[in-house]
């Protein structure tokens, strides 16, 4: 499993069944002991493991999407009303 982290960002590329999704869960967990003020947005490919990373990150500041789901918000979010 390849981890990057450059300027507070983490890029974790690897194949499925590596354990993406529980090194991404611990990552996490240690960001919000360290920095418990910090803010963080998590973007997965999968339903399965955002839903998973949702159920074990509960009540942190943290909020878990899937790319598809931002995007969707984000085009809504920028939609202009037609007169």
């Amino acid at each position: 499993m390849a981890g990057k982290i450059k300027n507070n960002k983490h890029l974790i590329n690897a194949p499925a069944g590596s354990g993406k999704t529980t090194y991404i869960r611990n990552e996490l967990k240690s960001i919000c002991l360290n920095n418990p003020e910090s803010r963080i947005l998590c973007i997965t490919y999968t339903n399965r493991a955002a839903d998973e990373l949702k159920k074990n990150l509960e009540g942190a500041n943290i909020t878990v999407s899937t790319i598809l789901i931002l995007m969707i918000l984000l085009v809504h979010s920028t939609r202009t009303k037609k007169c």
